[in-house]
């Protein structure tokens, strides 16, 4: 009996610990386990979305009802390209999500000849806050008509077209800016001499054989911050609708405490509600003293 004490002691902090990394919020911009402003937890709530680390995650059973998010806040050149190009052409729906280029090189392997543009684009007339909130009007055209929506973006980037697309049939999905846009080249925050200004493409889409591809040139459009701002909502519920959605976090720049999150997620221990520290700690208390009132009443049995 001696032995079993430090043993449940032992138990009792690892369920404590356990615990502990669950419902630790974290602080990383656009985590899904980021309950802030920069975080996404809300869209990860709001669309039913899985965390897979890996596209084969995905398994290929009724790929046409699925949907896979790439957030992509890190170079992500070592996807299985092979495997994605399949997916799309057997119905899978892929939104992508960028402002720095990390996905150009997906694009180049789906055969779609666009990039997503580093240069931030700012709009004094059209606008949510400020001018570094414009707000894009986005044409979504469906079955038996479309939807004109209104997107909040924070500092988006710009897509460009290097030529006619190869990759299938395009732009059902069409999102641009005001004419009043401009393209801060020098990064200073304000209109400078010589910087372009028009209208500028946020938002696209081609269909690839039975599949799509959407391309976003704004990481921020559903953060916790803007989710439920204009018709940003919406916009993710038409594309996801009842669909499967999954996540990929190896696209994402996370820190050791999400990867460590993720992987738990993976094995169904937490998803994303979090808890207070205090909460937390008080939860292992009473683990720890149930546990001690137990070895008690059995040795004085």
């Amino acid at each position: 009996m001696k032995r079993t004490v430090p043993a449940l002691i032992l138990l009792a902090t690892l369920i404590s610990l356990l615990a502990t990394v669950i419902n630790m919020p974290s602080a990383t911009p656009y985590s899904p386990f980021n309950s802030g402003s920069r975080g996404y937890s809300e869209l990860v709530k709001l669309a039913n979305a899985q965390l897979i680390q890996s596209i084969s995650d995905i398994g290929g059973d009724e790929v046409g009802n699925k949907v896979l998010i790439m957030l992509a806040t890190r170079n992500i050149s070592s996807l299985n390209a092979n495997l994605l190009r399949k997916l799309v052409k057997e119905g899978l729906t892929l939104i992508l999500l960028d402002e720095h280029g990390f996905v150009n090189n997906v694009l180049e392997n789906l055969n779609i000849e666009a990039l997503v543009s580093n240069v931030t684009v700012l709009d004094e007339i059209l606008k949510l806050n400020s001018r570094f909130y414009p707000v894009i009007k986005l044409h979504y055209m469906l079955g038996n008509g479309s939807e004109i929506l209104r997107i909040a973006t924070y500092m988006p980037a710009h897509i460009v077209f290097k030529k006619h697309s190869s990759g299938g049939e395009f732009g059902r999905i069409k999102g641009v800016t005001s004419n009043y846009t401009y393209a801060d080249i020098d990064g200073n925050g304000y209109y400078s001499i010589g910087e372009k200004m028009g209208s500028f493409l946020i938002v696209y889409s081609w269909s690839i054989g039975r599949g799509k591809v959407v391309l976003i040139s704004d990481l921020d459009v559903w953060s916790n911050d803007l989710i439920f701002k204009e018709d940003n909502a919406e916009f993710l519920r038409l594309l996801t609708g009842s669909k499967e959605t999954y996540v990929l976090a190896s696209a994402m720049s996370l820190e050791p405490i999400d990867e460590v999150k993720v992987f738990l997620a993976s094995l169904g221990l937490g998803k994303y509600k979090h808890y207070s520290p205090q909460v937390v700690a008080t939860i292992g208390f009473i683990i720890l003293t149930i546990l001690l009132l137990v070895v008690k009443r059995a040795e004085q049995t």
